[in-house]
């Protein structure tokens, strides 16, 4: 594809600049959501290690809010990048790098800013949610080795099994059994 040297592109195209500038805003925008995001995960982690279900459900609360907003500013992202693409010829799906060297330097600097922001802020985003998911896995699994414990206490004639540890069996989830 043609580079173009982006005082070419701005001074033919004059009507790019504000859509450039509102590109610019909705970035910050959503970089202002990810932040909130990235502190919601940080949040969880916490929420996860104190054990409390309603502190849980606001923060997931919070967390969907903040998805929602995200793909929200990424839908009117989409529509302004499409908006350059179109009068400056540049096919239908460019990459911000691709919008970055047609731009002004009045825009470079900002653009390349938020670009920068992005990035970090999903991949700490991206991370934060792999360690909560190992956080809670990990829940997951010593719950089930608590329940599996307690139904081998309370049923009689636990066996092993051929690797050595307790034998896994049907349990009809009771340990309180009333006759009567």
């Amino acid at each position: 594809m043609y580079q173009f040297e982006p005082t070419l592109h701005l001074g033919v195209f004059p009507d790019v600049c504000p859509l450039y500038d509102s590109l610019i805003v909705t970035l910050k925008q959503e970089i202002e959501i990810y932040r909130d995001l990235h502190t919601a995960y940080i949040s969880e982690k916490e929420i996860l290690s104190g054990s409390s279900l309603d502190e849980l459900y606001e923060n997931n609360s919070k967390k969907e809010t903040y998805i929602l907003k995200a793909r929200i500013l990424g839908e009117v992202r989409t529509k302004t990048v499409k908006k350059i693409a179109g009068f400056l010829d540049l096919g239908e799906d460019p990459d911000l790098s691709m919008l970055i060297s047609c731009s002004d330097d009045g825009q470079r600097g900002p653009l390349m800013k938020c670009q920068s922001e992005l990035r970090a802020l999903l991949v700490d985003i991206s991370d934060l949610n792999k360690q909560n998911r190992a956080l809670l896995d990990s829940s997951l699994f010593y719950v089930q080795s608590a329940i599996d414990f307690i139904g081998h206490i309370v049923s009689p004639g636990s066996g092993y099994a051929r690797t050595g540890r307790l034998a896994a069996r049907n349990i009809q989830g009771r340990v309180v059994h009333r006759e009567g």
